[in-house]
């Protein structure tokens, strides 16, 4: 990943993607979870003794970059030194990892580490049994890790009382924010508010666009963003999503009328709140303050300054020469932690790995270990990054990278390296201030985690409507229909839309899922429905 994304992420970002952590690279939670002892690491982690050497073999998605082979033996000369392996690192495309990973799980072949998502079907192969349990591995090999990793964080990635994946310390609770042109709001005089949701900015928005065009006339007839909500109805009506359909309340708000307190599944698209972002997204259409259609698809306007900026997920800070313009960050005053945002990125042992306990090690010394987190993610000091006197490093004065202007052509930079683990142990570029760690700690400590976090649904009775109800979600809720403002008669759109969720489904979704959350909801101590 060559900018700051998160993220996911994003998602992206970031880079902002997304995300974050704590001073020093460890948080003041100590992640215990149900099922879980803290363990006193009585086998030193990285204590080889005598140790037969082994080879990890480990598939993920990071960046192939050019200077990558250098780096890996590099990186395979501190294994060797510290837990006597070698790492074969197999990075893979992110269209063709699902697949991929199929193929590993399913054919037993040697894998002992993984990354794995909701997306690739993490819960799924959890409940076929393809990953080992690493409580008890954590607390012998990597006890620090339930220290850095914060204590919700850790149900995300349990099943039955067993993790199954180890949680990288990033951004992992669901951030929105606003990067917006400060040369436009300075010009303007028009201040971002704080928000919560997009029906905070709309006023802004509509001010601004008055303003701007008062200054300049010539950009009257253009939006003032490219894109507001588009498919993310948590924009306007923040929730947890579980599947395509099914939605849980936020515990502790009301953004949905009448669905309960984070303890009640609804089909989300069969809500008034969802039929009013259809009406909104026509409203802001037809009112000029989002375009119609493809819209500056080369972004030649957008870096023109005309706009006011973009809504990402997952930016902890940003710097101002981001963009042609002064760059700035507005995000919003409500995070939330959530299964499916932490399942973003995680990663788990298989059960046909011959190494758990080295592959145990490999993940703390990545979580623990500074020159290794700065060396898989930034490459060799002198050719791929140079530091500075402020003990940030620059990659752009790497020998390797002489005259090197963009960051996708540098020689090696995998920023903010989710995948590897924990995103604050390593030597921080210069694009990111010294406070970023203190950001991210705050970011993931003062999150929203009083919701469902831990709860995994087993698809497996619903597999059929699951898969027949996102054909039509695809149908009907894109950015060139309902969500992109494209149709005249949203109540009769609408009304078909869930016509044909429900004739395909919907409801014994909704039915299922509920029956599993008040299982799993009883189980745990918290109200039910």
């Amino acid at each position: 990943m060559k900018r700051l994304l998160c993220f996911v992420l994003l998602l992206a970002l970031i880079g902002g993607l997304l995300a974050g952590c704590a001073g020093g690279g460890t948080t003041t939670t100590t992640g215990t979870t149900a099922g879980t002892t803290k363990g006193d690491g009585t086998t030193a982690p990285g204590e080889t003794g005598d140790l037969d050497p082994v080879t990890l073999t480990w598939i993920s998605t990071p960046d192939d970059d050019p200077n990558t082979a250098n780096v890996m033996a590099k990186i395979n000369e501190i294994l060797g030194e510290k837990i006597n392996a070698t790492l074969d690192l197999m990075r893979i495309l992110p269209a063709e990892y699902s697949q991929q990973l199929s193929i590993y799980l399913t054919s037993g072949q040697d894998l002992d580490l993984c990354r794995v998502t909701q997306g690739y079907g993490y819960n799924s192969y959890v409940a076929q049994g393809a990953f080992t349990p690493l409580n008890d591995l954590i607390d012998q090999y990597a006890p620090a890790l339930w220290d850095i990793v914060p204590e919700g964080a850790w149900g995300a990635a349990t099943y039955n009382d067993n993790i199954y994946a180890v949680v990288p310390y990033k951004d992992l609770a669901a951030n929105w924010g606003l990067l917006y042109n400060g040369d436009m709001v300075d010009e303007t005089g028009v201040e971002v508010p704080d928000w919560v949701t997009l029906f905070d900015l709309i006023p802004f928005f509509e001010e601004i666009k008055a303003a701007r065009d008062n200054l300049h006339p010539e950009w009257a007839d253009l939006p003032i963003i490219s894109g507001l909500a588009g498919t993310y109805i948590e924009l306007y009506y923040p929730n947890e999503m579980i599947a395509n359909v099914a939605a849980v309340q936020v515990s502790g708000y009301e953004f949905f009328k009448g669905q309960g307190d984070g303890e009640t599944v609804f089909n989300i698209y069969a809500t008034d709140e969802y039929r009013n972002v259809a009406k909104l997204a026509k409203k802001y259409v037809d009112e000029g303050l989002a375009p119609y259609g493809k819209f500056d698809e080369d972004q030649a306007i957008f870096n023109s300054g005309a706009l006011i900026g973009v809504l990402p997920q997952g930016y902890i800070e940003i710097r101002e020469d981001m963009y042609p313009f002064t760059t700035r960050l507005k995000p919003a005053n409500l995070s939330i932690m959530s299964t499916a945002y932490v399942q973003a990125c995680m990663n788990a042992i298989p059960v046909q790995s011959k190494n758990p306990e080295r592959t145990m090690m490999l993940l703390n010394l990545l979580n623990t270990d500074k020159e290794l987190g700065t060396l898989i993610r930034f490459g060799i000091e002198g050719e791929d990054y140079a530091l500075e006197e402020n003990g940030h490093l620059d990659p752009y004065k790497g020998s390797n990278n002489a005259g090197v202007t963009s960051m996708n052509d540098l020689s090696y930079y995998i920023w903010y390296g989710h995948h590897f683990g924990n995103i604050v142990n390593t030597v921080l570029p210069n694009q990111v201030t010294p406070e970023f760690p203190t950001k991210l700690a705050a970011l993931n400590d003062n999150s929203h985690q009083d919701g469902n976090i831990g709860f995994i649904m087993d698809p497996e009775p619903i597999t059929n409507e699951i898969a027949a109800c996102a054909n039509i979600i695809s149908e009907y809720h894109n950015t060139t229909y309902l969500m992109g403002g494209m149709v005249e008669d949203v109540d009769a759109a609408v009304d078909e839309f869930v016509a044909k969720l429900e004739a395909n489904g919907s409801q014994k979704i909704v039915d299922e899922i509920q029956k599993q959350l008040t299982e799993w909801r009883k189980s745990v101590g918290k109200p039910t429905k």
